[in-house]
């Protein structure tokens, strides 16, 4: 048989198969691709995709039932009680070149509406605009800074943190150097950080250090003061940090080591106070609470949920957990899990897996051992993104409006890309 009947009746086959089920912009992208006439749709009392299938499979349908099984890892599920869609497989990924290259290792990054920071092992911190990728800034430390990170901007106010191994807050203006004001937040090393708005006046930056203390402090606009809001002794060292920002109280969310138990506290902003509201308990068995480790978190504020990454080996695991509503209260609550992921996400006892949020809740990346990772819930699948090169992973950020992404590679390389919908 001549190989381009072959392939033109597979394609009329393929056309009216899509017509017939409803996939109706299916239908009109492959009408449009394949150049067939539309007239390819009312042949008649011809062979559908289905029957040729049947009769292939007709005495090997097991085999092929459990071949289909393997597809994913994951068991189906209603995706109608998810509340995050599934991956967008319009989603394109464009390679962005900065137009300063950097030489050392990204030990981390931050990325705003605006600016894209970059901090490097030669304990400078890089800033460009997000939009044209031109250097604008760098910031400096002192001579007991060491590393600066975590770094990150302060809203679109101009100015930009970065903490030093001193336990050091150092804030800096637009024009970048030196900082303009610094103040000792924590008495060793910073090692996570977040920071909000509630009131348009001044900034609330949350942080967490290896003196084992969850620290609140607040920076005032007009004089760029820092002082202590509240502050919190934990049990063990932090694991993963995250915010949510409810009317003008925020909400902090941590995890521990050794410990498979999410805390929430509170911040009240009118006056001084931090407290802790419930425990989301990840492990449902409720005689241990140590099960797993906790390695990152994501809130999803429009969906009210939160994603989890654990520290299972020697694939990672990924857990969507429902933010319980107000009145919900007492804890530790063991029935906020909704979704328990299997994913083909490489990682060992040292790895350290950052979760991204892609615009419009378009998709969920991850970092790990061999590149990005792509995350859909609904389906339960997770692959590797061809447009990342498949090397160990040191950071990750992703700006969850604008697309933009940047990675930092152990092997002392920066990649930065954006992710837009096709439309």
């Amino acid at each position: 048989m001549d190989n381009k009947v072959t392939t033109e009746y597979a394609k009329v086959l393929i056309a009216q198969y899509l017509d017939s089920h409803g996939y109706q912009e299916s239908l009109v992208n492959f009408l449009k691709e394949s150049d067939l006439p539309r007239k390819a749709l009312l042949q008649e009392n011809g062979e559908t995709l289905e029957t040729i299938l049947y009769e292939r499979i007709k005495f090997a349908e097991h085999r092929v039932a459990n071949r289909l099984a393997r597809l994913t890892l994951n068991e189906p599920i209603d995706v109608t009680h998810l509340p995050i869609p599934s991956w967008d497989h319009s989603l394109q990924f464009k390679e962005l070149k900065l137009n300063d290259r950097i030489i050392d290792l990204t030990v981390d990054a931050g990325v705003g509406s605006e600016k894209l920071l970059i901090s490097t092992s030669n304990r400078e911190v890089k800033v460009y605009d997000t939009n044209s990728l031109e250097p604008s800034a760098s910031l400096e430390g002192n001579k007991t800074s060491g590393l600066l990170k975590p770094c990150g901007s302060l809203g679109k106010t101009g100015y930009h943190y970065a903490c030093g191994l001193d336990g050091m807050l150092n804030v800096y203006d637009s024009n970048g150097g030196t900082p303009v004001n610094s103040y000792k937040i924590h008495r060793r090393v910073t090692t996570h950080a977040r920071s909000c708005t509630i009131d348009g006046q001044s900034w609330f930056f949350i942080s967490y250090g290896l003196d084992n203390y969850l620290k609140i402090h607040r920076i005032q606009f007009d004089t760029l003061g820092v002082e202590l809001w509240a502050e919190c002794k934990i049990p063990s060292a932090c694991t993963a940090l995250d915010i949510a920002i409810v009317q003008d109280r925020i909400l902090i969310y941590l995890a521990q080591t050794e410990f498979t138990h999410v805390t929430c506290y509170e911040v009240t902003t009118s006056i001084p106070a931090l407290n802790q509201k419930y425990q989301l308990a990840l492990n449902g068995a409720q005689f241990t609470p140590h099960a797993f480790q906790i390695r990152d978190m994501k809130y999803v504020p429009s969906e009210n949920i939160l994603l989890v990454a654990t520290s299972h080996t020697p694939y990672m695991r990924l857990l969507v957990v429902q933010i319980p509503r107000e009145e919900e209260t007492s804890g530790p609550l063991y029935d906020k899990v909704i979704r328990d992921m299997a994913t083909e996400v490489p990682q060992d006892n040292y790895s350290q897996p950052s979760l991204g949020i892609l615009p419009s809740n378009s998709g969920v990346i991850v970092s790990s051992n061999e590149g990005i990772y792509a995350i859909d819930i609904a389906k339960g699948d997770s692959w590797h993104l061809n447009a990342f090169p498949k090397r160990r992973v040191k950071c990750l950020v992703v700006n969850d409006s604008n697309g933009l992404i940047a990675v930092g590679f152990a092997d002392r390389t920066t990649h930065i890309a954006r992710g837009t919908v096709k439309t």
